[in-house]
């Protein structure tokens, strides 16, 4: 588990239903983080960015989470990796896909 002092995870709020995390680990070792967002009623598709933009990524073999199953988490961060860019898209009821 990472010290609370050399882990920071800011969410940033946007409009049309986009919650960013960042997530910048200076511990320079693997951990893992649990992660909880509170969010409207309805379904997310995750995102993560990488060097060439946004992609479908999964969290516990998923894509597409309930805001209840968004409130408590966990996703493990490799060593490799000093930061993360997640992004949660409210999905259209219609469709039910992301717009992004």
């Amino acid at each position: 588990m990472a010290n609370r002092s050399s882990l920071v995870a800011p969410v940033l709020q946007k409009n049309g239903g986009k919650y960013f995390v960042f997530v910048i680990n200076a511990e320079g070792k693997t951990i893992a983080i649990d992660l909880g967002l509170v969010l409207p009623q309805g379904k997310y598709q995750v995102m993560m960015r990488d060097e060439n933009g946004w992609n479908r990524t999964s969290i516990g073999c998923k894509d597409k989470l309930s805001c209840k199953k968004l409130k408590r988490f966990r996703v493990e961060m490799p060593k490799k990796k000093r930061q993360w860019y997640f992004t949660f898209v409210k999905c259209d009821p219609e469709n039910s896909t992301g717009s992004f």
